[in-house]
């Protein structure tokens, strides 16, 4: 094997290797001649909120971590399902019965008696429980809410000790 070594010369008006200092960062979407997003899509997360502004995403509706404290406050007839993975309940949680997402179709029946309750589900931050939402409200489960932001929203607006991973 062979190797050559070229000698070039710095060009005084490069940025990352002239004279010249980068001060600022250039407005990727014109550069790549892209149009700005608008909105955010249905499930990715966009500063505690994963599923956007929108109050109904695929047909179930998000609710706020203040809007479940409430509820969790006035002892509400609610069940609250976490769908995060089995590594992540030790790290933070708020007491919910756990089934992964990637097995609630198989496991629904565990949850059966809670057809006709207010069911609020729930993950790290949204995504995941959107998912599981829409997997319930298939299963024939009648009122299905996805909490908005999940525990990293809990952790910033109603428990700041709780921890985030």
């Amino acid at each position: 094997m062979g190797f050559r070594t070229l000698k070039l010369r710095k060009n005084p008006d490069c940025p990352a290797c002239g004279t010249h200092e980068i001060k600022e960062l250039i407005d990727y979407d014109q550069f790549c001649g892209i149009e700005k997003p608008t909105t955010v899509g249905p499930l990715e997360v966009s500063s505690h909120k994963a599923v956007g502004d929108a109050a109904i995403v695929e047909g179930i509706p998000q609710i706020s971590v203040e809007e479940l404290k409430k509820k969790i406050d006035a002892k509400a007839n609610i069940f609250v399902l976490d769908v995060r993975e089995p590594h992540e309940y030790p790290i933070a949680n708020l007491g919910a019965p756990l089934i992964p997402v990637g097995s609630i179709e198989s496991r629904v029946s565990e949850i059966a008696d809670h057809k006709n309750d207010e069911v609020i589900v729930h993950c790290r931050s949204g995504a995941r429980s959107q998912k599981a939402a829409v997997a319930l409200k298939a299963a024939g489960f009648t009122n299905v809410s996805n909490l908005t932001g999940g525990i990293l929203a809990w952790a910033d607006k109603i428990d700041p000790t709780m921890a985030k991973y």
